[in-house]
């Protein structure tokens, strides 16, 4: 499963909250969730607490603690979009917590004169492209108009 869909997860976050246990699984469930949303998901209170709060008897009580740990779950993940309200929370588009990597290409250098703008990519084939184009277009000459 992991394989197919990962997540995710920023290191730092993970050591800076790992003490808690609550504000972990939230971590995680918001990297699971927000970089792959296409619109607004609200989230009940009880569904929250069915996934997130079998230890808790009271709503009340479930509510403040996974209120504090969401916000410790945010102060980790800054770029997450989540609001809480009186009928749960609203899970917004966000970006993920891993920032892509960036990946350096390097272009091969041509043979240009010093201080001479660069050929178009692509242009130091241009020969070659000229006469495949040549040896594959039919040649068919035009009809000769004869003058009288």
């Amino acid at each position: 499963m992991l394989k197919k869909h990962p997540v995710p997860l920023e290191e730092s976050a993970i050591r800076a909250i790992a003490n808690n246990s609550m504000a972990l699984d939230i971590y995680v469930w918001l990297a699971y969730r927000l970089h792959v949303l296409v619109k607004s998901t609200p989230v009940s209170w009880p569904a929250l607490k069915q996934q997130f709060g079998s230890g808790f008897s009271r709503m009340n009580n479930f509510r403040a603690t996974f209120t504090e740990n969401l916000k410790l779950a945010l102060a980790v993940y800054p770029a997450a979009r989540v609001d809480a309200s009186e009928r749960g929370v609203s899970l917004h588009p966000s970006p993920s917590p891993v920032a892509p990597k960036q990946i350096a290409v390097s272009l091969p250098r041509s043979n240009r004169e010093p201080g001479a703008p660069p050929a178009p990519l692509g242009a130091e084939h241009a020969d070659l492209r000229a006469d495949k184009s040549a040896e594959l277009e039919p040649q068919v000459s035009a009809p000769r108009l004869s003058r009288q």
